[in-house]
């Protein structure tokens, strides 16, 4: 809120409003004056440092697309594939189309805070304009770049020039400055996108580049910065550029995925290098800085302390006294604002001092938690709970007859991987509030509780406990408890959401233990949340021409649901990359039945490599293999072939068996051509030529090039001798 008041405030204050006749002016003004406030003490550290401290997450790598007009044509979630597997997320603008999705039309999905800025490592704006980000917005990416976070931002027919970068807050972000003017230009006839000398050291030598990927449209007029990297250019002007700025890295491609190719001609974007070059460059952006350690003291700064030294206060509280013998709740009047008070200083957390001390406060002080508030009170301290200090008040909280105070307990305990939160973790699943009454002789009966939904929080509690530890060899015990839950059969309407978060809850921990048919669930949760999201959101964004009071309603409940379902798939995606390799084996045996783009993108999550380098077993290795055999989804095909990492002769005996396949499995085995050892290549494209599909023959021709120089003569004349009657052939042959 104070970057955009002081953007505001400058353009109410500077007596130039006559001059102010065009965009640029306004933005060339807003411009020095914000470089005069950041000249102030203070105000420069006030703008360009988040409020808080925040880290990135754990692998696999999070992407963020904004998605533009055409923007599936860069092919980023191949690229993610060959990285060794993303989680993603997206944001839309669609602005000034019509028969399209009509949401997002100002990239409205897209982060807004800084913790929601910290979720991804790297953020693609492909082809969008700028005003779709409002000033505030690009201000708070740029301090996400600058704390670390990697940026690409791509071109388009609504990007860069046409987009009206040229003196925002996000032209500032990139390598180079944009024209003002429509800057879309067309390129000559066959413009080669090649590598420079720096994009050769960065890419590394491929006779990939032998294929000529053609460019046809680029945005023109740029002027580099200085520390700037052209890593890509076509005729003589350059395309990829790169910098760093701050801790954060940022590249910006330059052309488009505009044109009309001619037969025979390769743009880049179906050229197989393409998805291999943005993967080098997305890996490259990826690289954000190790978090920092929070196990120190405190961080510096009085009103931090001050809150410490509360919460410290809070535990010398005398209990005594405080509930009656035959009554487990706290007398009216008896300290009614503990509770209240560690809430507050609770969100503050940002070290292990400071959660020890909220949960210290919380277990000595005596307080009755609603088991709702007992999870706010977890998500505010979880990242920093670790260690056998926390064992003490973890266990005296999770033997409370309290069902709130005995939830934080085993999540607490979970968290700091203390085994002893086991046990009690399985019973409350088994039993719900049941399993309370072992804890205490004065607890009343689950059967007297009221029908509030407590018991069914009471068990996510330890359904999430369980996954916290993350234990491989706790699922047979976690399906014994899980089966002592039954669905009721006619709920309240609060209870059945309720029932379905709980439902799901216990497939994902499944999932996250090695259970497939589990993770396959999963998965196909995941596209049912995402198909209604866009259902909800088509209707929300429709104008409503007659508001009448139910089409309102209608709308705020649909509109309501988008978060949860959001919620829902973000926690879904981050326990899907948690699926253990001891699962593979179970999840291959349905690889024929997976299909579709969304689909896809969730799989990669559950098949990502969890480390640079990994050692498989030999079952491991069966399994991806598997994959890659039945598999039709090509992006899931390229991860496990990235993860099963096959030697030479390995490579090129599976590849080849593939080419033999239908028109996905051959396509795909051609597309690794250029990735074997040169000798093997050329009895890839020999099968390839023989393929009865057209398409399969058009790519093998186009590999002629990537063989040894020996071979390339021979398999032309063969492909010449098919070329008669296909005339896209003749012209592929003719380049």
């Amino acid at each position: 809120m104070t970057r955009i008041v002081i953007r505001r405030t400058l353009l109410n204050l500077i007596p130039l409003r006559p001059l102010m006749s065009t965009t640029r002016t306004r933005n060339v003004l807003c411009a020095i004056a914000i470089g005069v406030l950041l000249s102030l003490p203070g105000i420069a550290e006030e703008i360009s440092t988040p409020p808080e401290s925040f880290s990135f997450p754990p692998s696999p790598t999070r992407i963020h697309i904004a998605k533009g007009l055409w923007w599936h044509f860069f092919r980023i979630t191949e690229a993610g594939a060959l990285m060794g597997g993303a989680i993603y997320d997206e944001s839309f603008d669609v602005h000034g189309r019509t028969n399209y999705h009509g949401y997002g039309k100002t990239l409205g999905d897209f982060p807004r805070t800084a913790k929601q800025f910290f979720d991804y490592h790297v953020i693609v704006i492909t082809g969008s304009r700028a005003n779709a980000l409002s000033a505030g917005i690009q201000m708070q990416l740029r301090d996400w770049v600058v704390q670390g976070g990697g940026l690409l931002v791509t071109g388009g027919i609504q990007g860069l020039g046409r987009g009206k970068y040229s003196g925002t807050v996000l032209e500032g972000l990139l390598p180079a400055t944009v024209s003002e003017e429509d800057d879309f230009k067309k390129t000559s006839p066959g413009a080669v996108l090649s590598p420079t000398a720096k994009g050769s050291e960065f890419f590394g030598n491929s006779s990939a580049w032998n294929q000529k990927p053609l460019l046809f449209y680029r945005h023109g007029d740029l002027v580099l910065k200085d520390g700037a990297r052209v890593l890509l250019e076509s005729e003589g002007q350059p395309v990829l550029i790169t910098w760093n700025t701050g801790k954060g890295r940022v590249a910006l491609f330059a052309g488009t995925v505009c044109g009309d190719p001619q037969p025979g001609e390769l743009p880049f974007w179906e050229w197989d290098g393409w998805p291999r070059l943005l993967a080098r460059t997305l890996q490259w952006l990826a690289e954000t800085p190790l978090a920092e350690s929070s196990d120190g003291a405190a961080p510096a700064g009085k009103e931090y302390q001050s809150n410490l030294r509360q919460l410290k206060e809070l535990t010398d509280i005398n209990v005594e006294g405080l509930f009656d013998e035959d009554d487990p709740k706290p007398k009216t009047g008896d300290r009614p604002d503990t509770l209240k008070t560690i809430l507050q200083l609770a969100v503050h957390c940002r070290d292990r001092v400071y959660a020890l001390a909220v949960v210290k406060a919380l277990e000595e002080s005596g307080t009755v938690i609603k088991p709702e508030l007992a999870e706010t009170l977890f998500d505010s301290i979880s990242r920093y709970v670790s260690g056998q200090l926390f064992s003490g008040p973890g266990k005296a909280l999770a033997t409370s007859p309290d069902s709130g105070r005995a939830a934080l307990g085993i999540r607490v305990l979970a968290s700091a991987k203390l085994p002893e939160g086991i046990p009690f973790a399985l019973r409350y699943l088994a039993n719900g509030l049941g399993g309370l009454s072992g804890n205490s002789k004065t607890g009343l009966a689950a059967t007297m509780r009221v029908e509030t939904g407590e018991d069914e929080r009471f068990r996510l509690a330890a359904v999430r406990a369980l996954a916290d530890y993350s234990d491989e060899n706790l699922l047979p015990a976690f399906r014994k408890s899980a089966a002592g839950w039954n669905v009721k059969s006619v709920p309240s309407p609060a209870i059945a959401e309720l029932q379905k978060d709980l439902s799901e809850e216990i497939q994902l921990v499944l999932c996250q233990l090695g259970d497939g048919e589990a993770a396959e669930n999963v998965v196909n949760l995941m596209v049912r949340n995402r198909l209604k999201i866009d259902e909800n959101l088509d209707v929300t964004q429709q104008p409503l021409y007659v508001p009448t009071p139910t089409l309102v309603k209608e709308r705020k409940r649909l509109a309501d649901e988008i978060p949860h379902l959001r919620a829902r798939n973000a926690r879904a995606a981050v326990t899907l990359a948690r699926f253990p390799r001891s699962g593979l084996p179970f999840l291959a045996k349905n690889a024929a039945t997976w299909k579709g783009d969304q689909a896809s993108e969730y799989l990669q999550a559950c098949l990502a490599r969890r480390m640079p380098k990994e050692t498989l077993t030999s079952e491991e290795r069966k399994a991806l293999t598997q994959i890659i055999r039945e598999c039709k989804l090509q992006s899931v095909r390229a991860l496990c072939y990235v993860r099963l990492n096959p030697s030479g002769q390995e490579a090129i005996s599976l590849l080849s068996d593939l080419v033999a396949g239908d028109e996905a499995a051959a396509g795909f085995s051609l597309s690794q051509c250029a990735a074997l050892p040169e000798p093997g290549r050329a009895a890839l494209i020999r099968l390839g030529l023989d393929h009865r599909s057209r398409k399969v023959r058009h790519n093998a021709a186009r590999a002629i090039v990537l063989a040894a120089p020996g071979e390339q003569e021979t398999l032309s004349n063969k492909a010449k001798l098919m070329a008669s009657e296909d005339e896209v052939l003749k012209a592929i042959l003719a380049r």
